[in-house]
């Protein structure tokens, strides 16, 4: 969740907002806290679209049909006003990750865990179609993995089977990549347009990777009309099968969600046991009860669960309060107020164990772990934004914590290499064999510092000089070697 900002509306209906879920094209959605204290998603829609003569009717119509969608795999409509200035429609708010985060930060699932998952969406879709609706945006960011299981959230574009479409003839309202042939010709889409989804969400998380992915969103329609999906990732022979069936391009040949469940068996999966253990985790850790206050998660506040280090900007936390209005006696109401010192406000579940960190630097928490990798979450939402992994022969547990210095981060590990890696994309920028290494790398003035538990040729320990700066072309090599002072020593005379 991101804080809240200016413009930004204070209160929603009865619901008080606390910050920011996301934006897409039909609107923006907020964190929202009713009266009794029930945590909802508020979407509001964007003002353009609703000024369109007809959409308020359709989405009256659809508010009412959406209220009777019930079922395990779905978040619960509570609330709308399709009369406001801006329309809302309120849902149950769901706590876990997207499917598309968990992927980007824990890999593809595995086909048991992929089957898994189609069987609670089948059964979802069931639960939308029998009620009338057509989802027509089932994207992997529409897949919510919460504690409780898969669940599919936003109806933002939904409509009711047999009602004219959203949009004017020729617009095209969804998600390229994975709407369904006749939705992207902008004909009308049923039922069997949201299995065509269905199929794109499961490639999606048995390979990272959408099916009809093209470089722009033309070419990406293109390939969802014309082209085969891309599906020779996937290993297992009946998963694929069953993904291909989905996205057939003759709609009345894909199967139906009720025969997909069939076909996946009556495994629709509960809690987070059916993950990769790594992705369960973060899943079960990194849900936090609802911050007590407007604006009170800082977009620099970070603790790491398991590390022992804290790092905790509640400066921050408490400025975002403040400009939020978080004040006693501000309209924020009684019982509001500043973010007290010392209030825990994140854990990010690393799925790993630790070494050291963090090391913080561009808006991210990076870390050393045990089993040998880098991992970098983003200090605003927790996510993890990349996993660094050494390449063979390079590889080794980290045994001490990383350092970040223009732009690179560095790390050591028991193998006895230096690894620079950039802090941005985590992408490996060299990494050079250093000894036997106990301590943090130190960097100053163009220069690594690191421990090297015996000189070459000798026994006598050293400090290893690494060249960073590269002069004249050349890759970062060993300068020359100093006995005994230590790499944190050199880093407090720098």
């Amino acid at each position: 969740m991101a804080p809240v900002l200016d413009g930004d509306p204070w209160r929603i209906g009865v619901y008080r907002i606390m910050g920011r879920l996301g934006a897409g094209g039909m609107g923006q959605v907020f964190l929202g806290r009713s009266p009794g204290g029930l945590a909802v998603a508020v979407k509001v829609i964007h003002e353009a679209i609703a000024a369109d003569p007809g959409f308020r009717a359709r989405f009256r119509r659809e508010v009412a049909t959406a209220r009777a969608v019930s079922g395990a795999f779905t978040a619960a409509v509570v609330d709308a006003d399709p009369d406001a200035p801006h329309p809302w429609l309120a849902t149950v708010f769901l706590e876990g990750r997207p499917l598309n985060e968990a992927v980007a930060g824990h890999g593809p699932l595995p086909p048991r865990a992929v089957a898994s998952l189609g069987a609670g969406l089948a059964e979802a879709l069931v639960a939308i179609h029998r009620a009338g609706i057509v989802h027509r945006d089932l994207k992997p960011g529409n897949v919510m993995l919460s504690p409780d299981g898969p669940r599919v959230i936003d109806f933002g574009i939904a409509h009711t089977t047999g009602a004219t479409a959203i949009t004017r003839s020729g617009a095209i309202v969804g998600t390229p990549a994975y709407m369904s042939p006749e939705q992207a010709r902008g004909e009308e889409t049923g039922p069997q347009g949201d299995v065509f989804s269905l199929g794109g969400v499961l490639a999606f998380a048995a390979t990272g990777q959408a099916p009809f992915a093209g470089t722009r969103p033309e070419v990406t329609v293109y390939r969802v009309i014309h082209d085969p999906p891309a599906l020779d990732a996937i290993n297992d022979p009946g998963l694929r099968g069953l993904i291909a069936a989905c996205l057939d391009k003759d709609p009345s040949r894909r199967p139906t969600p009720a025969r997909l469940l069939q076909r996946l068996g009556s495994g629709a999966p509960q809690g987070v046991a059916w993950l990769p253990p790594s992705m369960a985790a973060a899943i079960t850790e990194a849900t936090a009860p609802m911050p007590p206050g407007r604006g009170v998660v800082g977009r620099r506040a970070v603790i790491l669960a398991g590390t022992g280090l804290t790092a905790l900007a509640a400066t921050g936390a408490v400025a975002a309060a403040r400009r939020a209005g978080d004040e006693p006696g501000s309209r924020g109401g009684p019982g509001a107020g500043p973010v007290p010192k010392g209030t825990l406000v994140r854990r990010i579940s690393v799925g790993e164990s630790l070494a050291g960190g963090p090391a913080l630097a561009q808006g991210l928490a990076i870390v050393t772990t045990t089993s040998g990798e880098l991992h970098a979450f983003d200090l605003a939402n927790g996510l993890r934004r990349w996993r660094y992994v050494p390449a063979a022969g390079e590889s080794g547990a980290f045994g001490s914590a990383p350092v970040a210095a223009d732009s690179t981060v560095y790390a050591v590990n028991d193998s006895g290499y230096l690894h620079a890696v950039d802090v941005a994309t985590g992408k490996r920028r060299w990494a050079r064999k250093a000894g036997v290494l106990g301590s943090p790398p130190a960097v100053c003035g163009g220069r690594v510092y690191v421990w090297a538990g015996t000189k070459e040729g000798g026994g006598t320990p050293s400090l290893a000089v690494f060249d960073v700066a590269g002069k004249g072309g050349r890759k970062p090599r060993p300068s020359g070697f100093s006995a005994r002072p230590s790499p944190m020593a050199v880093a407090h005379t720098c």
